[in-house]
């Protein structure tokens, strides 16, 4: 008998570089700059204008993306993320005597 050996499955999804969810960040930004195109064109704005203005945006969103893919890396902007949601330290308003004091157990 012979078996297939799949290689890549628990691997991320990689795309040119980018990885994880910096992969579909790129496919949102695209999809978005595409419907603004529409939009322009819709509303008579001249094509060159509309393409200049497009790809001006579009290589923001490949510099910008492609940079956090960088500095990051694959779960580097979760840790930033959850990092900015956790307080930077706890406030006690007890004594510091009550904190350390045992309290007996009534049996």
């Amino acid at each position: 008998m012979e078996y297939i050996i799949h290689k890549g499955i628990n691997k991320t999804v990689e795309f040119k570089g980018l990885r994880a969810q910096y992969l579909i960040y790129f496919v949102v930004g695209i999809i978005i700059l595409f419907m603004l195109f529409i939009i322009l064109r819709v509303i008579n704005i001249n094509i060159v204008g509309s393409l200049v203005t497009i790809g001006g945006l579009a290589c923001a969103l490949v510099a910008v993306v492609f940079r956090m893919n960088a500095k990051y890396g694959q779960y580097g902007l979760m840790k930033q993320q959850a990092r900015r949601r956790c307080p930077r330290f706890l406030i006690s308003r007890k004594k510091f005597a009550t904190i350390l004091a045992v309290k007996k157990r009534k049996v």
